[in-house]
């Protein structure tokens, strides 16, 4: 007899437990169709139209609460299914200026060119290109503005003196040179593209280095890259899969929308143009005349300023504050109060579709770049061909898998079959039913790790729509976090808690237990925004309504100004869901946030769609994917957030730009949980390595629990959670 081997023991088990969970699962979700035959069969009942075989409910009592709670699951599943109805209308639009897209798109296509593993000389100075020593002269001298640009840029040479220079993001146009006359070491793989070629800013990749298809960081991306589409592989992304993919990441628009306003703009300008030479207006042969005429004949610009930034807002300063003793909410309240509904309007201003704010949407048209007749599609087409630098090769413009009924004339490729991609914000939002039951689990357990943080000195209060738990030590003053010896004021700083997304605080309740009850809960002022929705809250008023990014910051500027925090700074505690609206307070706080730790973060590498996929798309082949699939994943709430409320440029954390004191592990601890189910930790410890984070055995911040799975660095008791608690109360040197 032969026995089986270890892998293939490992293998049944993991089955059984999987069918084991899809058992549960299932049980679950049957319970809302049961109480459908239960109520049919209690009315049968009732109408004495039972079989005769079928005997009488033997416990009434219990019969009559089997009957109410099947009414009330009933109407329930009516009231869930409209809600799901509702939420399959499209979200906010993105705002998103020409100058942000393209910065963030070069900062992701640099990352990973200079990993030590793969490029070991990536640095060296080659023909044609800046040294980053003579680049970051150019910027300004220091190594933080080179690092903000993120990437290294090509010399130019003005052809009217021959002197070099360079033209950064957003500077004036300069006359570029030939790009066959630019030396390089291989021929460039942008050779036949016009836009990159008339671009006056491009990364390395592009031109100063050119990437073989057989590097493997061009490897690496296309790889990357695919993960976008749905059961594809590499060779069967076309380079009209990718457009379309583009026209949703950039707009979160049909590819075939964007095509229409560009053939709409160039109709409407010639027609203008003919218009100006019939009127007899003087012609020139250069054109430039008729370009000045139709001008003239083309509605003006609007006079406006500039556009919300979809960012949230700056930290340029607070409203000064008086000194202890002579508080005087009056004007810097009203301050932070107009601050509050500016930020809320800008949340809700794409829900409403009046035409003031149609109107007023075209007019930010101007100031975002977007004026240019067909400047979107423009755009666009730039992305793919830096994508086509990036990995090496152009994108065919046949998928291999095509047969050849599919005709190469340009109607047939965009009528033939494309990989299909994630596109979040614009596909049907993937919903589950689940019971009633569950939100009332859920919700029973919130509420009473909100009983629990009361009693241990919280309070719960609201701001505008945001709620929160906060815990205000009885010996905490303002004069000890201001105080000028940084360790006696490093030792009462506020913490802010932000919690990730699941079934609500509920799942955190060791934790806040544990913030309130150990040795933190006596010097430091503690913080717990509530976000109901990500937290199956489904009887919240904002359920369905989640604050946005520029309601989130502005509200919780309100709160720092109002309990004097904004003179000490807040040490930051976020976990999953939560790093991103750390990422925004640290957009919006700059040096306020004086020390942070993320724990299992999704705010990084935000183009590569692993939380996206293992979250909404990807076939579950775990247990653990099967259980955050259906109880997570596909949860009204948390499914509406992600898949309408989800911007990614405004999300993502750029480590070296935006974490200040990110080398120094006393400012800055990142926890990764080795077998997280949600993110690709090993990839995130690369990514944040190659910025030169350290793991904590060399003495670094940078920490990969062995063998956690998500959220495990968090449990009460555990050795990373005591590490950072300690760390919480480390002072300042």
């Amino acid at each position: 007899m032969v026995s089986a081997s270890p892998s293939e023991a490992a293998s049944t088990m993991l089955h059984l437990s999987t069918l084991g969970v899809q058992a549960v699962i299932w049980m679950i979700w049957s319970v809302t169709p049961l109480s459908y035959l239960y109520l049919a069969g209690s009315y049968a009942a009732y109408k004495g139209q039972l079989p005769s075989w079928m005997p009488p409910h033997p416990f009434p009592r219990l019969h009559y609460g089997y009957l109410f709670y099947a009414l009330c699951e009933v109407v329930f599943s009516f009231y869930h299914a409209y809600l799901v109805t509702k939420v399959q209308q499209p979200g906010p639009p993105p705002n998103f200026s020409k100058k942000l897209l393209r910065t963030v798109l070069i900062r992701a296509l640099e990352t990973g060119m200079d990993d030590e593993d793969e490029d070991e000389d990536v640095n060296a100075d080659i023909s044609g290109t800046i040294s980053r020593a003579e680049s970051m002269e150019r910027l300004g001298g220091s190594e933080s503005n080179a690092a903000r640009n993120g990437m290294r840029m090509r010399r130019r040479e003005r052809t009217t003196s021959g002197s070099s220079d360079v033209k950064a993001l957003g500077s004036g146009s300069t006359s570029p040179i030939p790009l066959s006359q630019t030396p390089s070491r291989a021929p460039s793989p942008i050779a036949g593209h016009s836009r990159l070629r008339a671009s006056s800013v491009l990364p390395s990749f592009a031109v100063a280095r050119p990437l073989d298809k057989d590097d493997v960081r061009a490897r690496r991306f296309r790889d990357e890259l695919a993960m976008w589409f749905i059961d594809a592989r590499p060779e069967d992304v076309t380079a009209r899969a990718v457009e379309r993919w583009l026209a949703w990441s950039l707009y979160a628009k049909e590819l075939e929308e964007v095509e229409v306003e560009a053939e709409n703009s160039r109709v409407i300008r010639e027609q203008h143009a003919s218009a100006t030479l019939r009127r007899g207006l003087p012609r020139l042969s250069s054109g430039a005349t008729v370009a000045a005429a139709v001008d003239n004949v083309m509605p003006p610009t609007p006079t406006i300023s500039p556009p919300p930034s979809p960012l949230p807002p700056s930290h340029e300063s607070f409203p000064p504050s008086p000194m202890p003793g002579r508080e005087d909410f009056g004007e810097s309240r009203r301050a932070h109060q107009r601050a509050e509904e500016i930020g809320r309007k800008l949340d809700e201003e794409d829900q409403t579709s009046t035409e003031a704010v149609e109107a007023a949407r075209t007019a930010a048209e101007y100031a975002a770049g977007w004026s240019k007749p067909g400047a979107r599609l423009e755009f666009l087409l730039w992305c793919r061909e830096m994508f086509e630098a990036r990995q090496g090769f152009e994108f065919p413009r046949r998928a291999t898998s095509w047969n050849e009924s599919v005709g190469e004339d340009e109607e047939s490729i965009k009528n033939a079959p494309h990989a299909r991609a994630m596109r979040l914000t614009i596909d049907p939002v993937r919903v589950q039913s689940r019971p009633l039951a569950c939100y009332l689990f859920a919700n029973a357990l919130s509420r009473f790790t909100v009983m629990r943080a009361k009693s241990n000195g919280f309070s719960l209060e609201q701001e505008g729509r945001l709620r929160y738990l906060i815990r205000r030590p009885p010996r905490w003053t303002r004069q000890l976090a201001e105080a000028r010896d940084a360790r006696t004021a490093s030792l009462h700083r506020p913490i802010i808690f932000l919690h990730g997304l699941g079934i609500g605080l509920g799942q955190y309740s060791t934790l806040i237990n544990q913030l309130a009850t150990s040795h933190l809960a006596s010097p430091h002022p503690i913080l717990v925004p509530l976000f109901p929705a990500t937290s199956q809250d489904i009887f919240d008023d904002n359920f369905l309504n989640p604050v946005g990014h520029h309601e989130m910051t502005a509200t919780l500027r309100v709160i720092i100004q109002k309990e004097h925090w904004h003179r000490c700074g807040i040490t930051i505690l976020s976990h999953s869901m939560g790093t991103i609206v750390g990422s925004w307070l640290v957009k919006s706080l700059g040096a306020l946030v004086r020390r942070m730790c993320i724990v299992d973060p999704v705010c990084f590498s935000l183009w590569v769609p692993v939380v996206i996929g293992n979250f909404l798309y990807n076939k579950p082949d775990t247990p653990v994917r099967h259980l955050m699939r259906y109880f997570v994943g596909t949860e009204l709430g948390t499914a509406h957030a992600l898949s309408r409320h989800f911007n990614w440029a405004s999300n993502i954390l750029w480590p070296r730009e935006e974490i200040q004191n990110l080398l120094s592990p006393h400012h800055t601890r990142i926890y990764l949980s080795e077998q997280d189910a949600i993110l690709d930790a090993k990839a995130n410890r690369r990514y944040l390595r190659s910025f030169g984070m350290k793991d904590a055995s060399e003495g670094g911040g940078l920490t990969m629990a062995k063998g956690a799975a998500h959220g495990e660095v968090l449990m009460a008791g555990g050795r990373h959670m005591r590490d950072i608690l300690a760390w919480l109360d480390e002072p300042d040197a």
